[in-house]
């Protein structure tokens, strides 16, 4: 099942990706449910960084592997998540815009599986919430920082 959200940030698409692009540092301040995102020794810089990442479902605790699939600094960032009850693909596009605020545009596949595969004909219901959800959250985190999110050299 596929997803598609957009949002307007008040930051410039460099901004903004490297708030997408680094799930270990900003994944769990803007995404529901998650609880926190590590990346994997030894997968980086070379694509691809692979992250751990450990979340809520509607029963507990579900892990993650999350695979960046491809990474376009400013413009695109792409990652696949293996694992948990509902595997899914995410691809985020980023548009700098004449004012100069970044259009995302958020695309998720999902794929759910076991008892979450029942619930199917529900999720096309709930899911669109949840990506605009978690847009609006990213949208208020990148919005708050009174100075641009630090460059990732600086951060590592």
């Amino acid at each position: 099942m596929k997803f598609e959200e957009r949002q307007q940030i008040n930051r410039t698409a460099s901004e903004v990706f490297l708030g997408l692009s680094r799930p270990d540092l900003y994944l769990s301040s803007w995404s529901r449910g998650v609880l926190s995102a590590t990346e994997v020794p030894g997968t980086k810089p070379a694509l691809p960084a692979i992250y751990k990442i450990v979340g809520r479902d509607l029963i507990g605790k579900a892990k993650w592997q999350y695979e960046v699939t491809s990474s376009d600094p400013g413009k695109a960032f792409a990652a696949r998540a293996t694992g948990g009850p509902i595997p899914f693909t995410d691809s985020f596009t980023l548009r700098s815009l004449s004012d100069g605020t970044t259009e995302v545009t958020h695309v998720q596949d999902i794929q759910p599986k076991g008892m979450f595969g029942l619930l199917g004909p529900v999720l096309p219901l709930v899911w669109p919430t949840l990506i605009r959800h978690n847009l609006s959250n990213l949208k208020a985190v990148m919005e708050k920082r009174k100075s641009p999110i630090p460059s990732v050299a600086a951060s590592s």
